[in-house]
């Protein structure tokens, strides 16, 4: 009987130094975060703690927790960090989780990229760039300026073409999909436009044998309001 109270006991007490380090990280408070550390915590908790201190953008603490070799694997599964930060947009998170080589950047840069592309972070694409990532490397058969032409980011676009020469005529594996057509499918006529300014070829045909104008016409019902570029 006594075993099992003090099971319970030491049980109860980890599970509450567990708790409050996590809280404590969601705060930002470094200080005690430090603290609870030093008095012991499991690899888990730890994991945990690390994960609420990226989401809520708490720099000092995420490198307290880096420094204290937290793994990036948890009872949730996998954690990305570096996609969470460059999703919030958040550069000097970025550069924290990156310090010493701790982690670095999926597929070229690709997962953070399109990230920041869905968000519209065209700084922290410039960043993750001037950082060694890659323009052309495919995550999943797809290049970055086709997500940018997706969401209709000019400003995105001209970037990775004008700066990193990005190729305006790429194509995506399987359905030959260029820019062009991603932009006719969502409805970008403005970015459409610009992508042809940029020497995109409008007579590439998708595996459909749709043109990108064949394409607008079929998805984009006649009278739709223009979708405005986002920059």
């Amino acid at each position: 009987m006594r075993v099992i109270l003090l099971f319970l006991f030491l049980s109860t007490g980890l599970w509450g130094a567990a708790n409050n380090l996590v809280q404590a990280a969601e705060r930002g408070d470094l200080k005690r975060c430090t603290e609870l550390i030093e008095q012991g915590v499991d690899g888990g908790s730890l994991h945990e703690a690390f994960r609420r201190a990226v989401e809520n953008e708490q720099i000092p603490c995420v490198k307290l927790f880096i420094g204290h070799n937290v793994l990036l694997y948890g009872k949730e599964g996998f954690f990305k960090p570096l996609e969470v930060a460059a999703r919030m947009g958040n550069i000097p998170l970025l550069e924290a989780l990156i310090s010493d080589h701790w982690i670095n950047l999926s597929y070229g840069g690709s997962e953070e990229g399109i990230q920041a592309i869905l968000c519209g972070h065209v700084e922290v694409v410039q960043w993750l760039m001037e950082r060694g990532g890659s323009p052309t490397k495919r995550l999943l058969d797809t290049p970055l300026i086709h997500y940018a032409a997706m969401e209709g980011d000019n400003e995105i676009i001209r970037l990775l073409v004008g700066t990193y020469g990005s190729n305006v005529n790429a194509k995506k594996e399987y359905t030959n999909y260029t820019p062009l057509h991603y932009a006719a499918r969502c409805g970008h006529l403005n970015t459409m436009n610009l992508l042809i300014d940029l020497g995109a070829d409008a007579s590439i045909k998708s595996w459909e044998r749709l043109t990108a104008k064949e394409m607008y016409d079929e998805y984009v019902p006649p009278g739709s309001t223009i979708k405005p570029a986002k920059r």
